[in-house]
C-alpha cells in the first residue's frame, strides 16, 4: 500500500474514532495533517479565511492539536464568529493547560464573548412624555424594564413594550431590535379624559306651561268681556247723543266719562292676555329636559 494510501487511512479512521492525539499518527498520518495545516496556513495568510477555516475545522475533527484550535480562533474572529471563536479558545486551552500564552487565551474569551453578545444585541433608548412611566415587556405583569427615560441592551428581535403612569391612558407598541443597531423611541401618553360631568336635573316646565297659558286664557276672557263692555257704552252714548231732545248734556258726558277705562281695560288685559298665551305656549314646547314636548302633554 502506498504512503498516500495509508496516510488517507489513518485520516478515516481518525474521523470515525474522533480527534486523536497527533503523536499516535504514524508519519504518513504526520505528514498529511502537516501538509492540510501549511494549506490551512496559506489561505490564511492570503486573506482567504473563508477557505481556512474549512480546512481548520476539517484538521479539529481529524486531531487534537492546540495549534489547529488557536488558528481556527483567530480565523473565527476575523470572519466576526465570535462565539466559535470563544469556543476554539476553550478547546486550545483544554489540550493545553499549561501553555505559556494561557492567561492571554483566558483574557481573550472573555473579549470575544463580549463580542458576541454585543453582535447580537441591539441598544434600546426609551424616552416618555411625560417622563417619569413604568416600562415593562408585553404588559403589565411582563419584566419591569425600570422607568423612563432608560438605555437598555437587548438581544435582537421583536420586543413588545407597555408604558403607563398614573392619570395617562397606557399605551403597548411592538418592536424590532436589529442586531448592533440603536432603537430610539418615544411615548407620548395620552391624559385620562375626564368623568363627564352629572346631566343637570331636568327643570319641570310643563306644569308652568299650562298654568300660564290658562292665565292667558282668563285674562283674554276678561279683555272680551271689558271690550264688549266698551263698545255697548259707545253704542249706548251714541244713541243717548242722538234723541238729545229732552236729556240733558251732563248725563251725556258721564255716559261718554265711562267708556275710557273699559276701553283701558281692554288693551291691557288683551295685552297680558296674549303674552300669557304666548309664554305658556312657549314653555309646552320646550318643556323638561329642552326636548319638544309631547302635544299630548301627559307627565
Amino acid at each position: 500500500m502506498m504512503p498516500s494510501t495509508l496516510a488517507l487511512a489513518a485520516l478515516v479512521v481518525a474521523l470515525v474514532s474522533g480527534p486523536v492525539r497527533l503523536e499516535s499518527l504514524d508519519d504518513a498520518g504526520k505528514t498529511a495533517v502537516l501538509v492540510q495545516l501549511r494549506t490551512a496556513n496559506g489561505h490564511f495568510d492570503a486573506g482567504r479565511f473563508t477557505e481556512a477555516l474549512a480546512v481548520y475545522e476539517s484538521l479539529a475533527l481529524q486531531v487534537a492539536l492546540p495549534e489547529v484550535h488557536l488558528r481556527r480562533a483567530t480565523t473565527c474572529e476575523r470572519l466576526g464568529r465570535y462565539a466559535e471563536a470563544a469556543a476554539a479558545l476553550r478547546t486550545y486551552l483544554e489540550l493545553s493547560p499549561g501553555a505559556p500564552d494561557a492567561g492571554r487565551a483566558g483574557a481573550d474569551i472573555t473579549r470575544l464573548d463580549a463580542l458576541a453578545r454585543a453582535a447580537n444585541s441591539a441598544t434600546l433608548r426609551v424616552t416618555t412624555r411625560p417622563p417619569g412611566a413604568e416600562v415593562h415587556e408585553n404588559d403589565p405583569r411582563g419584566a419591569h424594564l425600570g422607568q423612563a427615560p432608560l438605555e437598555l441592551i437587548r438581544p435582537a428581535g421583536e420586543l413588545t413594550l407597555h408604558v403607563s403612569s398614573p392619570g395617562y391612558l397606557a399605551e403597548t407598541r411592538p418592536l424590532l431590535l436589529r442586531a448592533g443597531e440603536e432603537t430610539r423611541v418615544e411615548f407620548v401618553l395620552v391624559p385620562v379624559p375626564a368623568p363627564a360631568p352629572p346631566a343637570p336635573a331636568p327643570t319641570r316646565l310643563r306644569p308652568w306651561g299650562y298654568g300660564v297659558l290658562g292665565l292667558g286664557g282668563v285674562l283674554l276672557v276678561g279683555a272680551g268681556v271689558l271690550g264688549y263692555t266698551a263698545q255697548d257704552r259707545i253704542d249706548e252714548a251714541n244713541a243717548y247723543d242722538r234723541s238729545a231732545a229732552g236729556h240733558t248734556r251732563s248725563a251725556l258726558e258721564k255716559m261718554q266719562a265711562e267708556i275710557p277705562p273699559y276701553e283701558t281695560g281692554f288693551y291691557v288685559t288683551g295685552g297680558l292676555g296674549l303674552a300669557a298665551v304666548l309664554t305658556g305656549a312657549g314653555l309646552l314646547l320646550f318643556a323638561d329636559d329642552g326636548s319638544v314636548a309631547d302635544p299630548g302633554g301627559a307627565e
